[in-house]
């Protein structure tokens, strides 16, 4: 209004606007992580007599989901398409319909991830061990160890798939309109979304492959780092699908009966 110049409001209103769309990015990603790993915890708690992932690994998750998530989905800058929207009413909730058709679906198809993983990734991999037996052992001349060893294996790959899994649906995340499919659409605008996304997959790598006694996990072959990055891509087309679901199905959800937001 100060420069005269009627293009600055627009992007006024772009950034505003924007505002509202980034929080929303964030809870969607968040919310859902958060209901994966509770389900991953305790389906695995009641299989295992264990949690599937360690203090350690739920620490690092933590912080992927909290902080570097926050970092990456929050500094999205707004896109021209932001302007074609109506305007956001006082009382519009933030986690809307649409945001809680992903939430859902996504946490959804994790949990069949994780628990197809948790009964049968041992059979997959052929691991023979006893579900009774710790998978902290780390005595070599025990007679268990080997068995030990084959179970932190199998939770390696729980692990893996399902960092995997939440860093492709953080891309997912990039859009929360109910027909935008390209989640890929000015991928390189934001230095710190890319720099998150390129940090986290490196620093799973590292973690997992140099220093597996940080986090507890045991060594794997580039076919199954390539099998847990390819079932963690699958976030991509089953957000995709989702977004293709009848707009009936989104009225339907009323937000107020999952969470009240005021």
């Amino acid at each position: 209004l100060t420069d005269n110049d009627f293009e600055a409001t627009l992007r006024a209103v772009m950034w505003g606007r924007n505002i509202y769309h980034n929080v929303s990015r964030f809870l969607q990603f968040q919310v859902t992580v958060n209901i994966s790993a509770l389900a991953t915890v305790f389906i695995g708690g009641i299989i295992f007599g264990e949690s599937p992932l360690s203090a350690v690994q739920l620490l690092w998750i933590n912080l992927i989901m909290d902080t570097f998530a926050a970092i990456a989905l929050s500094t999205e800058p707004p896109l021209a398409t932001v302007l074609q929207g109506n305007p956001f009413r006082s009382n519009a909730s933030i986690l809307s319909g649409t945001v809680w058709r992903q939430i859902l679906g996504i946490s959804f198809w994790n949990v069949i991830i994780m628990v197809f993983l948790i009964l049968f990734g041992s059979l997959i991999a052929d691991l023979d061990y006893s579900f009774s037996v710790p998978s902290e052992l780390s005595d070599k001349t025990n007679p268990l160890y080997p068995q030990a060893e084959a179970k932190r294996k199998h939770f390696t790959y729980i692990f893996n798939t399902f960092v995997f899994l939440q860093l492709f649906n953080e891309i997912n995340c990039r859009k929360v309109g109910r027909r935008d499919f390209n989640v890929f659409e000015k991928f390189l605008h934001n230095s710190y979304f890319l720099m998150v996304m390129v940090g986290t997959f490196t620093a799973q790598i590292l973690m997992c492959k140099w220093f597996p006694s940080i986090t507890g996990t045991e060594q794997m072959t580039k076919g199954e780092w390539g099998a847990c990055i390819a079932v963690g891509s699958t976030n991509l087309l089953i957000g995709a699908i989702l977004k293709l679901t009848p707009e009936s199905w989104v009225s339907k959800i009323n937000t107020q009966a999952v969470i009240n937001e005021d």
